[in-house]
């Protein structure tokens, strides 16, 4: 019984000492609740099995790691963790609360000016920025974003947390603007330069339209006549027909900053048309739409036979944009590149997107199946901010014969702004020599002579690129000679001054063409003898042959005007014919005009055959030097002992011509006439008859 007593004391004592003060749970201790990006944070609590989680007073939801996941949902939430006791020392935390809000991101407008990229007003995180193809965004520090290249960039509200809130991403918070670096820099996209035909056909693919785009066997090559005036250098060519059909000659481009301004210098062909294009090929996505196949393009109809310069702001209205099977102005593309989240500004800030570049022409139909040609020069991207303009540029030439209702005669322009004014009065035959100074002033030809008793101040206007030029207005003592003043430009050939030798020729004692000099470097000549015993003509028929004599072709100082002119020669032997250099190799200039003439004077002992022929084929060759279908030709005789004499071939108007031969028939002795001044002029002649 006393065992018993013992034990049951024991017993309550142990009880009794569990209960004291000194054995009580402690209750766990929560830290304060952080947040990123993604979630809730909190220290982890030693102790704690679990974390309870009750969010706006729901149903309590257990986690077993320190963090818990924002809502996506748009509202506003109350968030209180408590860390649950995991054994039985310990007792729960009480609860700590964290409360934020989710939003999804916004973003009211992007802008760019210059390389710098601006936002409006946001909801998110803060601002971040891309290009279209990067994966990864940059988060902007400041207020507005500075590019270093031209692209396409992806400016976005960022999602995450920030102050209490948590931003969703959401479309409404991404928005596009396509920013071009401006370029302080002209690019010249065709002025032809180009070494030979053969790189400028390389640098092109030539296309037609039917159906669809295929090949075509139409051309392209460089000019260098159909431009002279006009620029230094060459023009492009194009050839093609009049059918109504597109032709389009189409080059790589590369360009990597904006322009504003697209000038071209273009000359037509009848009743044609011509469009530059630049077009997208690569898949460029902005926002829902595809730019890949987008061209925009520029119409004009190049007026015939006189150069024009189309200056173009790309903000002309009258530019086309080619998308989704139809056409329409930029007016009409903004909104739909804006309804996808997208701004682009202008059609300049386009360019650096544009991989190709096409000269497009058309011929209508009124010459069906022709030949066809418009000429290209100085296309020009730039920055200069200029409005659209059409001009016709007036290029001040070299030599113009006037006429007036008082004087005739001619006048000379140098480079330098100077020149001279020689004629006759029609009222006395009285010869008058005036120095003047010329410019072109606003589109006009301003000319100044302050010679006593002469002395003028006057404009012209000018027709033809300065092809030739009609009073506009005069004061002066002597306003009362120009009534009815017309000048027209005319081609001096060869007035034969310019040689100081007669050189040596390409010929049958000479027959190294690098070593050609002086007057006979610049007329091939030839002559026409049936047999082997001669090399044949370079020209190529084997009937003509090279020049065996060395007195063929030799300098004068008995020219018409006290000056130097050429001695050529007429053989009992066979023809003799001479050949102006750039028509035999094919690299001269086209010319145009109605009258071609020489200045002839006659042989002591015969009177001379001479057939005049000019050309409308830029080279000569044994299969048409001698065709009337591409030359007209004038036999002429220059009498015995007859003094200098005009002998002129009228040509077609409005037809180009390149070169001439001048070949001597056979007499029945050696003779020698003089040749000087070869020109073509128009209605006025230089040469005061």
């Amino acid at each position: 019984m006393k065992n018993k007593k013992l034990l049951l004391l024991t017993s309550c004592l142990l009880v009794f000492s569990s209960c004291t003060p000194g054995g009580a749970k402690e209750k766990l201790v929560m830290s304060d609740i952080t947040a990123d990006d993604a979630a809730i944070h909190w220290t982890a609590v030693e102790g704690a099995s679990k974390y309870s989680v009750v969010v706006n007073n729901a149903a309590p939801v257990e986690v077993m790691v320190p963090q818990y996941y924002f809502s996506s949902v748009e509202g506003t939430y109350e968030v209180k963790v408590t860390a649950i006791a995991g054994d039985s020392k310990h007792s729960d935390s009480d609860a700590k609360t964290f409360s934020y809000e989710t939003k999804k991101t916004s973003l009211v407008s992007v802008d760019s000016t210059g390389a710098n990229i601006t936002w409006g007003e946001y909801a998110g995180k803060g601002i971040e920025v891309k290009t279209v193809d990067a994966t990864e965004y940059t988060a902007v520090v400041g207020t507005s974003y500075t590019v270093t290249k031209s692209d396409l960039y992806i400016v976005r509200a960022a999602p995450g947390y920030k102050e209490n809130k948590y931003y969703v991403e959401d479309d409404a918070g991404k928005k596009g603007i396509l920013v071009s670096l401006e370029a302080d820099d002209v690019v010249t996209l065709e002025d032809g330069t180009a070494e030979t035909d053969l790189d400028l056909a390389e640098k092109y693919t030539i296309k037609t339209f039917t159906t669809d785009w295929g090949d075509t066997s139409a051309s392209i090559n460089l000019d260098g006549s159909t431009n002279k005036g006009i620029s230094d250098g060459n023009c492009v060519k194009l050839h093609f027909w009049h059918s109504s059909q597109w032709y389009k000659y189409t080059t790589a481009l590369d360009l990597d900053k904006s322009y504003d301004t697209f000038s071209f210098m273009v000359k037509g062909g009848v009743n044609t048309s011509a469009s530059l294009t630049f077009e997208i090929t690569d898949h460029i996505m902005v926002g829902s739409i595809d730019l890949a196949g987008v061209y925009i393009s520029y119409l004009v109809e190049p007026t015939v036979q006189e150069w024009t310069k189309y200056t173009v702001s790309l903000d002309d209205p009258n530019w086309q944009i080619a998308y989704n099977n139809g056409k329409y102005p930029f007016s009409q593309i903004q909104p739909m590149i804006a309804a996808s989240g997208y701004t682009i500004k202008s059609l300049a800030d386009m360019m650096p997107f544009f991989s190709k570049f096409s000269l497009r022409v058309r011929g209508g139909q009124d010459q069906q199946y022709s030949d066809c040609y418009s000429w290209f020069d100085d296309v020009v991207l730039s920055n200069v901010g200029a409005t659209s303009k059409t001009e016709t540029p007036i290029v001040v030439g070299e030599n113009y014969a006037i006429e007036s209702d008082a004087f005739k005669g001619t006048a000379k322009f140098a480079n330098d702004g100077t020149g001279t004014l020689s004629f006759k009065l029609k009222s006395n035959g009285s010869a008058v020599q005036l120095p003047v100074t010329h410019a072109v002033v606003e589109g006009k030809l301003h000319m100044v002579c302050t010679a006593q008793g002469f002395d003028f101040d006057a404009t012209f206007v000018g027709a033809n690129n300065g092809k030739s030029f009609a009073l506009d207005t005069v004061s002066g003592t002597a306003s009362n000679a120009f009534g009815n003043f017309v000048a027209e430009e005319y081609v001096l050939f060869d007035d034969f001054e310019s040689y100081t030798e007669m050189g040596v020729g390409y010929d049958n004692n000479h027959k190294d063409l690098t070593q050609v000099s002086g007057l006979r470097a610049a007329y091939y000549s030839d002559w026409y003898k049936t047999g082997n015993d001669y090399a044949v003509s370079l020209i190529g028929d084997s009937n003509w042959k090279l020049m065996g004599s060395n007195d063929y072709l030799q300098l004068d100082t008995n020219g018409r005007n006290d000056g130097k002119c050429a001695k050529f020669k007429e053989s009992s032997g066979g023809a003799m014919r001479y050949t102006n250099r750039a028509i035999l190799f094919g690299d001269g200039d086209a010319f145009y005009g109605t009258t071609f003439s020489i200045w002839a004077k006659g042989a002591t002992n015969l009177d001379v055959g001479l057939k005049i022929r000019v050309f409308t084929v830029s080279k000569i060759d044994k299969t048409n030097h001698t065709l009337d279908s591409v030359s007209v030709m004038r036999q002429v005789t220059i009498t015995k002992n007859s003094d200098w004499t005009e002998y002129t071939v009228t040509l077609k108007p409005n037809t180009a011509y390149y070169g001439f031969t001048l070949t001597t028939v056979v007499g029945s002795a050696a003779a020698y006439p003089l040749l000087d001044d070869i020109s073509i002029y128009g209605s006025i002649s230089p040469w005061g008859n």
